[in-house]
This record gives structure tokens, sequence and C-alpha cells, in this order.
């Protein structure tokens, strides 16, 4: 029979490591010494430090000591004992290792052995604006410290252009959007767009992040930045489009910069691009303690808006969308697409369709609906295969992804005449690479984008039209 035990309480100014209200905290894997001890890496996901607790043969616990702040949060500790008492950590995590000892008494002996070169790895996101003018952004960490464990992290962005067969460095356009940790854009036929993204400024009280932007009317006009993100909550976005007449906005925010604070979705509307206003509805969780996302926008048959995004209550993932009938914003009846827990990724339109891409419970799904009110669901490949967001292409349908089953591993182009049985093209790479988008290149060919953890790749696939066929 399994018996719960009693952890030690961290206190900050005696351990330099403490949990608050909300922080996600776990141990290590456990060692024994030759007193009976047993000890483990005690880590908090958002600090920098960890500590080591330890179990005496009464089954007592208690705080031994612990390790200073190092480079980056979460990062894993392992711990052994040694035989006079003393415990040697190993962290590791990003290209960078760390050894040092916590002697018998708790005290960090500050004899450190480091190895490796700290390297983040650029990974490589969605293409921004795939029908206008493609731009890959690739996604740089950047971890600031601020003292007693506490730290900021952000995204530099690099920009890349595909000409031809080759990945050359785009300039950011405008120049002041290479200021920016994240982006979305969109454009419509005529060539206007929007960029949208997220500013994160320093200040007295520490980071903020606001949404900033630019509208042009047309391709090569000047930009105009954009109105009315201005708030004091920090905000990002995560999806912008030009759908049915509007040019809509979705991401989400919270009070401040700390990731304790909750997470509410947010939709912004702009009759023309540059004059943007927060739309009011029933965009926060109704549970104590509940959050909600917005993670992209389409149309319903029908005309009416559809925001697609996640919520959690109560340490549960619950897929929850949101439409506007042309008077207020409404939450989609949860009984619509009949899946209770997972969440929604994107949504698009193919003709009179509406496409709205997830998960439900763990599985890769996708959900369409020809009269905006019945969804049929299909599941997405097999346990353990992931799908990008999907993109309507000549003759049907692509998305990058990912295959760990069947004994491969690796990325793959997803294909499909019917966006319901799908057949996954390899990508011919040495390395274990991650599928991160596809776009047309132009040529009846497409662009695929993938990534790792130490570099990104990018290939093109030639002949996609004649791969539809399911296996």
């Amino acid at each position: 029979m399994w018996v719960s035990e009693q952890l030690p309480t961290l206190d900050w100014d005696r351990d330099g490591l403490a949990v608050r209200e909300g922080d996600d905290h776990r141990l290590g894997g456990p060692a024994v010494g030759a007193d009976g001890r047993m000890v483990a890496p005690f880590l908090v996901d958002v600090r920098l430090g960890s500590a080591v607790v330890q179990r005496d043969t009464a089954g007592v616990w208690t705080v031994l000591g612990g390790a200073p702040d190092w480079e980056f949060p979460g990062a894993g500790v392992q711990g052994a004992v040694n035989d006079d008492g003393s415990v040697l950590l190993a962290q590791s995590g990003r290209n960078v290792g760390r050894l040092g000892l916590v002697s018998a008494e708790g005290r960090w002996s500050g004899r450190t052995t480091t190895f490796g070169t700290h390297d983040y790895g650029v990974q490589f996101s969605e293409f921004l604006d795939p029908d206008g003018s493609p731009v890959l952004t690739g996604q740089l960490p950047v971890v600031e410290t601020t003292g007693r464990g506490g730290w900021t992290q952000t995204s530099r962005l690099s920009s890349y252009a595909v000409d031809g067969h080759t990945l050359v460095d785009r300039p950011w356009d405008p120049a002041e959007s290479a200021e920016l940790s994240d982006m979305a854009a969109a454009s419509r036929d005529d060539g206007a767009s929007v960029l949208l993204g997220a500013q994160v400024m320093q200040g007295e009280d520490g980071a903020k992040a606001n949404v900033v932007g630019w509208f042009r009317p047309a391709a090569g006009a000047p930009w105009t930045p954009v109105e009315g993100f201005a708030t004091p909550r920090t905000e990002w976005v995560n999806d912008v489009a030009w759908v049915d007449g509007t040019w809509i906005a979705v991401g989400g925010g919270r009070a401040s910069f700390s990731t304790t604070d909750l997470h509410t979705a947010t939709v912004w509307t702009s009759a023309d691009g540059v004059n943007w206003t927060a739309a009011q509805g029933p965009f926060g969780s109704g549970a104590v303690g509940g959050q909600t996302w917005a993670n992209g926008t389409c149309v319903l048959p029908g005309g009416d808006l559809l925001v697609v995004g996640e919520s959690n209550e109560n340490a549960q993932d619950r897929p929850v969308a949101w439409r506007f009938t042309g008077e207020q914003w409404q939450q989609v009846a949860a009984g619509t697409f009949a899946a209770e827990f997972g969440s929604f990724s994107s949504c698009t339109n193919q003709g009179d369709t509406t496409l709205v891409q997830g998960t439900s419970s763990g599985r890769a799904t996708l959900w369409r609906s020809t009269d905006g009110v019945n969804f049929e669901a299909t599941t997405l490949g097999e346990r353990g295969e992931s799908f990008g967001t999907i993109r309507v292409i000549d003759g049907g349908y692509a998305a990058a992804g990912t295959r760990s089953s069947k004994g491969l591993q690796g990325a793959v182009v997803w294909l499909s005449e019917d966006a319901e049985r799908w057949r996954a093209v390899p990508v011919p790479s040495a390395r274990v690479l991650s599928g991160a988008d596809v776009m047309p290149d132009g040529s009846g060919g497409l662009v695929v984008a993938t990534t790792s953890s130490a570099s990104p790749e990018v290939w093109t696939l030639a002949n996609p039209g004649e791969l539809f066929a399911a296996d």
C-alpha cells in the first residue's frame, strides 16, 4: 500500500528557494547513501536554483541544502551520494552542463565544473502570412536574470525568405518589427496586410509585454502604426486574419508578466486595419483558478466569426470556442465538438467548409462543418504522431509533422486530398527533426520548415500532387 509522505517546506531566506502558489515543482531522481539516507533534488520549474531534500531512516524529510542560480529555469538535476555524505549534483540542458557538490552539512562547495557552450538553438515557427508575403521566423530564447532567483524569458526573432532552393536573410519590414518577441500577420487579396506582435519592455516593476503592429493598404506601401492595443496588462497575439470583411486578432494576456498570474483569452477586431478594439465577451474561465487561451480564427458557414482555443480548469485542458453572431460573442456549447479534453490550435476555411484543428484526449484531431452547427471529428494519424497547422494547397491539404511510431522517428509532410485519409512523406534528413510548417513554393512544390533541439533545416518537396493517395 502506498502512503503519502510530507515533504519539508522550503524557506527563501534559509534555502534560497521557495514554492509560491501555482508554481510547478517536482523531485528529481532519488539516490541512497551508505548511511541509509535518501536524497533527491527539489526543482521549481520557474526558478533558476534548486534544493536537495533528504529522508532519514525514520522517514523524516528535511532540507539538506541547494545549488545556486543557474543560466535557465527548470534545468534537470540528478544527484548521487558520496561515501562522505556529500551529494554530487549534475545539471544539464541546452547544450551546457554543470557539476557541483553539496556537503554533508548542506553547504554548496563553490567548486563547480561546467562544460559545453550555452546554446538554446534557433527554433523555426510557422510561416508568417503564408498566403501573402511569406516569412519564416526563427526564435531564439533569451533569459535575463533579475536577482533572488527571478528571471524573464523572451524570444529574439530572426527573419528569412525562401529564394528558389536557398534560405536567405530577410530584412525586417517594417524595421521596427525586429524588436518584437513574437508576431502574426495576414493579407487580403488586394495586398493590404497587418503585422502584429508583442513588444517586451523592462520597467521599474519588471517586464511587460504590449501588442503593437502596423497596417499597409497594399504591397510595398508605407506602414502605418496600429492603435487600440494599449493596456496595463501584459498581452500577446497568436493569430490575425482578414475574415468576412473584418480584421480579427486573437491571443490573450494576464495582469503581469509573471506566469503565476491567470491567463485570459482576448479578441480584437478592426474595420480598417489601423484602429483596433478589444471585443467584449465570455472569454474568461468561469472556474476558480481557470485560464483560457485564444489560438486561431476563421469564419463559419453562414458568416459568423469563429475563435478557437483552450481552457485549463482543475489541471485539465479542454477545447473552447467562441462565435460572433453579429450582435455579441457567445461561447460555443461544449458538446458541439464532442471533445471533453484537449485543445483547439487553429481553424481555416476551404470553400463552404470550416476546419478546426487540435487535439482530443491526446490525439491529433480535425473537426469539419458545412453548416456551422454540426462538426464531424477525424482522428489524425496514430499515437505518437503530430500534425502542424494544416494548409490548403492545390489539390488538397498539407501539414508538417512528426512521426514517432512504427519504428520511425522524424519530420514528415502529411498530404491528403480530402483531409480524412493522410499519407506521411518522411523528410530525408540524417538528423532527428520535428516538422514546423509547410507552404507552397510557387512552382507546384512545398517548402518544409523543420526544427530540432540543435539547429533547424528547410527542405523542398517537388511533387506533392503525385503523392496525395493515402497509404
